[in-house]
């Protein structure tokens, strides 16, 4: 679990609107919802790996929309001047996206 710790997002939007229409808080909004349910395995060979993998990737699109999604981050850090946290937005968006390939590509 130390190997993802939770995205100190408040939610405040302030980051919003995104010049490519991603919903930055809903992509950290799910990330830190599985991580504190236990649905990011550490790797392979975590025994909850299959079932963590399948509830991830199978509520992903569900909660986020594919267009909203953190795949679609450019890193053009027009959302880092605003966050009142000063979360390196860029950097936790590749973070998902990373993670979420892996899932998918049964890498991780």
């Amino acid at each position: 679990m130390m190997k993802y710790p939770v995205i100190p997002c408040t939610g405040c939007r302030y980051c919003m609107p995104c010049p490519f229409g991603l919903d930055i808080p809903a992509n950290f909004a799910y990330f830190n919802k599985c991580l504190e349910a236990g649905n990011i395995p550490a790797s392979k060979q975590s025994a909850n790996y299959v079932k963590a993998r399948e509830a991830f990737l199978g509520n992903f699109s569900k909660s986020v929309r594919e267009k909203k999604q953190s795949i679609h981050c450019t890193a053009c850090g027009h959302c880092l001047p605003l966050c009142p946290q000063h979360i390196k937005i860029p950097d936790q968006m590749k973070r998902i996206n990373t993670l979420v390939q892996n899932l998918k590509n049964n890498t991780l």
